[in-house]
């Protein structure tokens, strides 16, 4: 290490060695580790900026909350139904796509609610927001 001070050296993948000089009032040393890829020219360039800025929101789907709401009960009442004819002895369209309807229906039930339920927290903040500009 002592006889590259004030070096930079580089390894590329392909195992070759280039030394570059530096001035002297610089004494660290730059060592790149050997990259993963097989091709030492390839490089990824960095995604875009967007000349819009998105603002965060506390909310998971951008619908209004009656919305999501009714879709919420709509699929509670079909995952509940689907629950009820599983416990029969001859499901309408069979166990599998029976139970798969009950399970799906009833997860999205949940995760609609809870959607809804943050939207109309939002919702509800931004309109008395609008309301204390007016005061």
């Amino acid at each position: 290490m002592g006889k590259n001070r004030g070096k930079t050296v580089i390894f590329s993948s392909s195992g070759d060695e280039s030394t570059t000089s530096s001035s002297d009032t610089e004494e660290s040393e730059s060592l790149e580790a050997p990259s993963q890829s097989t091709s030492s020219a390839v490089s990824t360039p960095a995604p875009p900026k967007s000349s819009t800025t998105t603002e965060e929101t506390s909310y998971p789907i951008d619908l209004p909350s009656p919305i999501l709401l009714a879709s919420s009960m709509i699929l509670a009442i079909v995952g509940t139904g689907s629950g009820f004819d599983l416990a029969n002895e001859s499901p309408r369209y069979g166990f599998g796509i029976t139970f798969s309807i009950a399970t799906i229906g009833l997860t999205l039930s949940v995760g609609l609610f809870y959607a809804s339920i943050l939207k109309a927290k939002a919702e509800t903040e931004a309109d008395d927001k609008e309301y204390m500009k007016g005061k």
